[in-house]
């Protein structure tokens, strides 16, 4: 049925339906940001773009607030290092270099994580999504731009997914 309304509204995308197998080890998806978690701050300024409003607490811990479709997000920096959670108040250590995209590979077509995955008119994140893609959802690649894939919706200008929400398919 999804494909059918797809088709429809002229979106040239294709889904995968209920007989795709999950990823066996997808990174953690969080709504409305790439996962940035063991970036530094410049790499997250690079990737992401610059924060709403940005804090530091008394225990040395920057927070950058985001407005994303999904509401407000927070990247924390402890020691340097990006985490997607608020540290606990006892945890002075780095978070491990863990999942999270900085570079787009090359590829023909992804597929998307997570249900609702934000589809942007440019490669950051934005206020507001262009378009929400189910998950299973497969994009044609038309390049890759940083730790973003530019894909086609089926229009004439490119759409911009981050690497961390999807998985290449080819």
């Amino acid at each position: 049925m999804q494909a059918l309304v797809a088709i429809a509204l002229g979106v040239l995308v294709q889904t995968t339906g209920s007989q795709a197998a999950p990823p066996a080890a997808a990174p953690p998806v969080y709504a409305g940001l790439p996962n940035v978690t063991g970036y530094t701050l410049d790499q997250v300024r690079t990737i992401v773009g610059l924060p709403v409003v940005t804090r530091t607490s008394k225990a040395g811990v920057t927070s950058w607030l985001y407005a994303t479709p999904d509401g407000d997000r927070y990247v924390y920096f402890v020691n340097g290092a990006a985490v997607m959670t608020q540290p606990s108040k006892s945890n002075g250590v780095a978070p491990s270099q863990a999942a999270g995209c900085s570079q787009a590979p090359e590829a023909r077509q992804v597929e998307t994580l997570a249900t609702n995955t934000p589809v942007y008119s440019a490669p950051r994140v934005r206020p507001e999504a262009v378009d929400r893609m189910a998950a299973g959802t497969t994009l044609t690649v038309l390049r890759s731009a940083g730790a973003w894939f530019a894909v086609s919706l089926g229009g004439t200008h490119a759409a911009y997914v981050h690497c961390s929400d999807v998985r290449v398919l080819q």
